[in-house]
This record gives C-alpha cells, structure tokens and sequence, in this order.
C-alpha cells in the first residue's frame, strides 16, 4: 500500500529530489533532443520576428509555421534514413514511428506559444511577447539542462555550469532578437 506521505526520517528536501529525478527521467523517456530542438527554432523565430511590422497574428502563424515546417522536414529525413538503413521495413512503418519520434519538437515550441498567444491575449505589443516567450523558452533549456545535470549525477557548480549552459543558448536567441531589432 502507498500512501502520499514521506517516509518516516524523510526530509523535504529528499522529496524535491525524488520529483527532480522523476522529472528528469520523464525528460529521458521522451525524445529530449529534438524538445529542445523545437525550442530554440521557435525562440530563434521569435527573434526574427519580434519586429512592430507584424501583427499578433502573424507573430503567432509564424513562428507556428516554422515550428511545423521543422517538425515535417525531421519527419521526412528520418523516415528517409531509416528507408536506406532498412529497406525491407518498408515506407509506412517508417513514417509512422518518425511522426511519432519527431513529435518532441513541436512540444518543445509550445511554451513560446502558449507564452505568446497569453501575453498578446493580455495586451502585450508583439516586442514584449516575444521577448517573454523568449525568456519561457530560456527557462525551459536552463531547466532541461539542470534535470540533465541532475540525472548525470552532477551536483555543485557542475550543476550549475549545465543549468547556465543550456540557458545560454535561449540567450542568444534574446542576443540575436536585440542585434535585429535595434
């Protein structure tokens, strides 16, 4: 029988460390690369056009667009790898299982969009949601890369060398967004 509670002698910090690594591991399971694939494209859009030329609107399709453009051309590359590693599979199985394995890169652009698509829903100009998106998506990497660091066994300024590391590159996306923009 289980229960929700720790166990006796059980700290609180232990039970932040179980989530930590049942996080981590559900990060695992999935297909992380292509997670973080999926946001950075759609950070890097977002600095693109993070421009007060576009619409909302256009904000939104676009960087939606693109995402999906990425995700059909990583379907369509391993589908087509996995054709001349194995020719006798056929063509369908092939598909299926790339639709499935490159699924990662558009959950990894939905916290931009859904970032995105709220800021503009309260009110925000195109500038500011596309920079909080941007701040989401380095949020997002700065916390794939500590769960990584974490299921790597690293502790200590290790740890935090991995968390800064993946962080780093959504700030260049904000970098980039700047050098365009100003």
């Amino acid at each position: 029988m289980t229960t929700d509670r720790p166990a006796a002698g059980a700290t609180e910090a232990d039970g932040r460390t179980n989530r930590r690594t049942a996080m981590a591991a559900r990060l695992a399971a999935g297909n992380p690369s292509r997670l973080l694939y999926g946001a950075v494209v759609s950070a890097a859009v977002l600095a693109v056009v993070g421009d007060q030329t576009e619409t909302r609107v256009q904000v939104l399709l676009g960087v939606a667009s693109v995402l999906v453009v990425y995700w059909l051309v990583h379907v369509y590359v391993e589908a087509l790898a996995d054709r001349v590693v194995s020719p006798a599979r056929g063509r369908r199985p092939g598909l299926a299982r790339a639709f499935r394995h490159e699924a990662s890169i558009l959950a990894g652009g939905v916290p931009a969009l859904v970032v995105l698509a709220v800021s503009f829903l309260l009110g925000a100009s195109v500038q500011a949601g596309t920079t909080l998106a941007q701040w989401a998506t380095v949020v997002l990497l700065a916390v794939a890369g500590h769960l990584g660091g974490h299921r790597a066994g690293r502790t200590g300024w290790r740890l935090l060398v991995d968390t800064l590391g993946a962080a780093l590159i959504g700030v260049l996306t904000i970098a980039l967004k700047t050098l365009l923009h100003h």
